[in-house]
């Protein structure tokens, strides 16, 4: 829950959302304890041949009832994470334009395309839409449990004590190893959209220079990589349902067994328990396998969460400045650069005592072997880096802004 508190910390428009989906998901779980707990006089009613039609018919609305607000509360669960997502997604977009071209430029393309591609789907789907997914469910068996402790104390103790075994065991096998895939999916990710970009952005290179094979197979490797750990990921998340059903049906026999010895002189009442053990447990074995399932995806999202939120912090995120339309400079007659100095890391100058002169409409070349600043002079006199020392004037002003 710390993690979901820091995402809402940097996006948090739609955060007060959240108890309204606390809300639905008691009504939930409270529409499956009442259609699980009508099940006991249903069937006393016919096995002493009263009339259950009544009865019958509240079950059957019941079930309906709880299917149109579960199929209501889905698409209202699915726009909230798609809105979450869109406020993320347009925080670091908003972030990547209208930040210093020197603070981005230090973000490789491939990355920021992981951001947006990769991490924030991630966490939004396998992280927030999981907690949202695994809050329902815990309404669902917590309110059913609870029904059938008040019921069947031993039996329904058992029952819940045997299950949070079961979760402890298989999380505790699962979130080590979904955890270190996920730590390698995230770092496949930029070396996949980074070989991608390699290939597309510079086809034209590559076919002139015929290296179409050596990119080919750079991008096949990274593809390689990056499925295989998606596809571990996909595995350990299937085999969840795979335990579940087994355990719950011998602890159906169990049940059952307990029940019997209970209730094996009340013939009528030994059978509507069976009813309703059967009812219960029909109810609890894909709810204990979706809280399984939805907490190996938390798990298998809590690296790149944490990556996430570690990007966050350190671009302060929250505090991006809002996009607006800048005034150009004038430009009628004279560039002068007097005396600039630049580097992009401490004590390695690039530019050093650079002064120049550029009349308008007048051809300059800059010539000079590779490396020596020429694509970082012409960042400053474009406006894209501000020099760590010297001045820059436009028609004898100082250049404070886009050139027009």
């Amino acid at each position: 829950m710390q993690k979901f508190k820091q995402i809402f910390y940097y996006f948090g428009k739609n955060k007060r959302a959240l108890g309204a989906y606390s809300f639905f998901s008691f009504i939930v779980g409270t529409l499956e304890l009442f259609g699980v707990a009508l099940t006991y006089p249903f069937v006393l009613k016919l096995l002493s041949k009263q009339n259950s039609l009544a009865l019958g018919l509240a079950i059957v609305s019941l079930f309906l009832a709880k299917n149109i607000f579960m199929i209501c509360y889905t698409y209202m669960q699915a726009k909230f994470t798609k809105d979450v997502e869109t406020e993320v997604n347009l925080s670091f977009m908003k972030y990547f334009l209208s930040a210093p071209y020197q603070e981005t430029s230090k973000i490789s393309f491939a990355k920021k395309c992981n951001i947006l591609g990769f991490l924030v789907p991630n966490v939004i789907n396998n992280f927030i839409m999981r907690l949202l997914n695994l809050n329902v469910n815990f309404f669902i068996f917590g309110l059913i449990s609870i029904f059938l402790v008040i019921k069947f104390p031993i039996a329904s103790v058992i029952t819940i004590v045997c299950a949070f075994a079961l979760i402890s065991v298989q999380n505790s096998f699962f979130k080590p190893r979904l955890e270190e895939i996920s730590k390698k999916i995230s770092k496949s990710s930029v070396i996949f959209n980074q070989r991608s970009n390699e290939a597309l952005l510079n086809i034209k290179s590559v076919k002139i220079s015929n290296n179409e094979k050596f990119f080919f197979d750079n991008y096949k490797t990274a593809m390689m990589n990056f499925y295989k750990n998606g596809t571990e990921t996909l595995f350990l998340n299937s085999i969840p349902p795979y335990v579940t059903e087994p355990f719950i049906i011998i602890l159906l026999f169990v049940l059952l067994a307990i029940i019997s010895v209970q209730n094996y002189s009340e013939p009528d009442k030994l059978v509507a328990s069976f009813a309703l053990i059967v009812s219960a447990i029909f109810r609890l074995a894909p709810t204990i396998a979706r809280i399984q399932v939805n907490l190996n995806g938390i798990n298998s999202a809590m690296p790149i969460v944490e990556e996430l939120l570690s990007i966050c912090k350190e671009l302060n995120i929250n505090n991006v400045q809002d996009l607006k339309e800048k005034e150009f400079s004038k430009f009628t007659s004279l560039i002068e650069l007097k005396n600039i100095n630049f580097a992009y890391e401490k004590d390695k100058p690039v530019l050093k005592n650079i002064n120049l002169k550029i009349n308008k409409g007048e051809f300059v070349g800059i010539a000079g072997l590779s490396g020596v600043g020429k694509t970082t002079l012409i960042d400053i006199i474009s406006g894209l880096y501000k020099p760590g020392s010297g001045e820059i004037f436009i028609d004898g002003s100082p250049f404070k802004a886009p050139l027009k």
